[in-house]
């Protein structure tokens, strides 16, 4: 005969349903996070409130940091990075800024090795009556070092009185767009470095006749 469901086995059941359908979203969600290999699309960082040179720097609500200049040589760094961050993978420095003044030459050093040879230097923050994005593509840097950096160092410029705020910086990938860039830019650094090869070849040969003089 059929069986008769009453109202408190329905109610039983959706809610078992409800119960085994969580259970499984949380399982998806650990094997997911637990999967060999698996990367994340960008590596959270923050701002030092210590170590900091000619700067002044305060913690906003929002996880905002408000920086005023001091002196001719503000630089600032980062808190360590996360363990495990694969840098060459998430070569892009990226922040959200604020600032009325702007700043002069923005200069980026992985730390260690903290030379001219591991930094990347980029134009200044532009004035911003609202909140801009601002990325620097760290990758010549990490080319040139063999070391395990721990964090990293910001330089902004020579000027005292330059104030800005900055959030959600992070360290991420190259989107699609900026690949295709770097892949043109390689293809094209590449040609140029052959023809300079061929030139310098050419102009190395030994010719079979010369102009020795010339009069007017």
């Amino acid at each position: 005969s059929p069986e008769i469901l009453w109202p408190e086995s329905l109610t039983m059941r959706s809610q078992l349903s409800q119960f085994l359908l969580l259970v499984l979203i949380v399982a998806l969600a650990i094997v997911s996070l637990e999967r060999p290999g698996a990367a994340s699309d960008f590596v959270p960082l923050s701002v030092s409130l210590t170590g900091m040179h000619e700067i002044a720097a305060s913690e906003l609500p929002g996880g905002i940091v408000e920086v005023q200049t001091l002196g001719t040589d503000p630089y600032l760094f980062t808190n360590p990075l996360p363990e495990n961050t694969d840098l060459p993978a998430n070569s892009i420095l990226e922040f959200e800024y604020f600032s009325l003044t702007g700043t002069g030459e923005v200069q980026a050093f992985l730390i260690p090795p903290s030379r001219e040879e591991s930094s990347v230097r980029a134009l200044g923050l532009s004035r911003s009556e609202g909140w801009s994005r601002y990325q620097i593509d760290l990758s010549p840097a990490v080319k040139s070092t063999d070391v395990n950096v721990k964090n990293l160092r910001m330089d902004f410029g020579r000027e005292a009185g330059k104030t800005f705020q900055i959030r959600n910086i992070v360290l991420r990938r190259l989107n699609d767009t900026e690949r295709a860039t770097a892949a043109k830019i390689a293809e094209t650094a590449a040609r140029e470095a052959e023809r300079d090869n061929e030139l310098r070849g050419y102009l190395s040969q030994d010719m079979t006749s010369k102009i020795q003089n010339v009069a007017v």
